[in-house]
């Protein structure tokens, strides 16, 4: 065999390997890339959850806006005036002083503030018998004592309350400089002037609503009060 058939058939050779190789490769890549196949079949639906709980429902508040105020509206009619009661006289009456003082009672008394500005005090409070002009029982009277001595001297508040049988209530307030706290001066404090009006009705009582003048004198064992009347 000459030597240019054996480079021929040697060059024949060599491509059909190429040939072979190129066909075997583009096999391959064909399998790697083959078509999407259909969709399977739907599986089972799976078991039914616990159900939640509930939200709650939401809270709204709501602020109303407050309106506008209204117009004031007219002044009505005045009224008729109250009747005007006619002066009366309230009569006389008195205790005995010293019948009065047996019936005291004393209530404790202390400084509140360490260096407080008072320097004595004494709280006293009785009742007696109220009589009348020929010294019968007819009401009573009460009566309380608060006294207070500071460096400028000595005062004394009464509270009286005075009560008849015939419907004589009255009330009324005294404020007294005193020379000591003994108890017939702290007493005999209670005399004094004013006008004082019956705001308590009892049963028909005639003096309901009417003003006196009231003064009340002390003599001696006598604290005497006389109801003058006020117009």
């Amino acid at each position: 065999m000459s030597r240019r058939l054996l480079v021929a058939l040697f060059a024949v050779l060599a491509a059909a390997v190429l040939v072979l190789a190129g066909f075997q490769i583009a096999t391959g890549l064909a399998g790697q890339e083959g078509a999407t196949g259909p969709a399977g079949p739907q599986g089972p639906a799976g078991p039914q959850g616990v159900p939640g709980t509930a939200s709650p429902a939401p809270t709204v508040t709501v602020t109303g806006i407050p309106g506008a105020t209204g117009a004031t509206g007219p002044r009505g009619a005045a009224g008729a005036a109250a009747p005007t009661l006619p002066p009366i006289d309230g009569g006389r009456y008195f205790f005995q002083l010293d019948i009065f003082a047996n019936s005291l009672i004393q209530i404790p008394t202390s400084n509140v503030a360490f260096d407080s500005t008072t320097i004595a005090s004494r709280y006293l409070a009785g009742t007696t018998a109220l009589l009348d002009a020929n010294g019968d029982p007819v009401g009573t009277f009460s009566a309380t004592f608060l006294s207070f001595r500071d460096a400028d001297g000595n005062t004394t508040i009464i509270e009286n309350h005075l009560t008849t049988n015939a419907g004589l209530i009255v009330t009324w307030s005294t404020t007294a400089s005193t020379a000591d706290l003994q108890t017939n001066t702290v007493l005999s404090a209670v005399a004094t002037e004013s006008i004082v009006t019956v705001t308590t009705k009892a049963g028909s009582s005639i003096y309901f609503g009417h003003r006196f003048d009231l003064v009340v004198t002390a003599d001696g064992n006598e604290i005497a009060f006389r109801f003058n009347p006020a117009s």
